[in-house]
């Protein structure tokens, strides 16, 4: 029995489930109990004969910071797209440059979401990203708007520390909340060992990537 258990465990996922269900009732575009029926069944048999694997994404989310990394996020495209209209139609002076920038975290799932965030506000393009390195490099429009270099890599940061704080694991908020008691002027917490953890290094690293005739590379 507890096998069976276990067996089931690694197939079913209470979120997978009522997502498949979601989506079903989404392709139908009406919710009626055999809608919902013929939902479950069909949610249940995609988990049993394609098993998924167990990420635990959901697991991690906090419904708060979720909640604050949707709103600020919606903001800054408007703001963007209101600005790249602004000068389109302006036809005021602009200037574009490559600008690095050095993540905190390594999580292929952490990088993605905040790269595909990024590369959907208007004005901003991730033209590279360097997994192993937590690299990402911004084609970014009217970089002198946005605070210049220092300006898109703070941005850039912040937009990371909103996707880390909505679904990272909590061991890996560590260097995050170091770096937030230091901005505030408080202690960092002890690691294990009762020593004050340390962060690494956000310094910006000598770039190699090379600027194209229209843009000039931000370091």
């Amino acid at each position: 029995m507890t096998r069976v258990k276990a067996a089931l465990s690694t197939r079913f996922s209470w979120f997978m489930t009522l997502w498949l269900i979601l989506v079903w009732i989404l392709i139908f575009g009406k919710i009626t109990p055999l809608v919902v029926l013929s939902g479950v069944l069909v949610a249940l048999a995609v988990e049993l004969i394609f098993p998924l694997p167990h990420t635990g994404f959901f697991a991690n989310v906090r419904i708060h910071h979720a909640i604050v990394l949707g709103i600020v996020f919606v903001k800054d495209m408007i703001v963007a797209a209101l600005h790249v209209a602004k000068v389109v139609l302006t036809g005021q002076k602009y200037r574009c440059g490559v600008v690095r920038v050095d993540l905190r975290n390594r999580s292929e799932l952490t990088i993605a979401i905040t790269a595909a965030m990024i590369n959907l506000v208007p004005g901003t393009i991730v033209v590279e990203m360097r997994r192993v390195e937590g690299t990402l490099y911004l084609h970014v429009f009217d970089i002198d708007n946005q605070g210049g270099v220092e300006g898109v890599r703070a941005a850039s940061l912040a937009q990371e520390a909103r996707v880390l704080k909505a679904i990272a694991p909590r061991e890996a908020l560590g260097q995050l909340e170091n770096e937030e008691a230091e901005k505030t002027g408080n202690k960092p917490k002890p690691d294990a060992t009762g020593n004050p953890e340390t962060t690494a290094s956000t310094e910006p690293k000598p770039s190699d990537a090379s600027p194209d005739s229209n843009t000039e590379e931000a370091q």
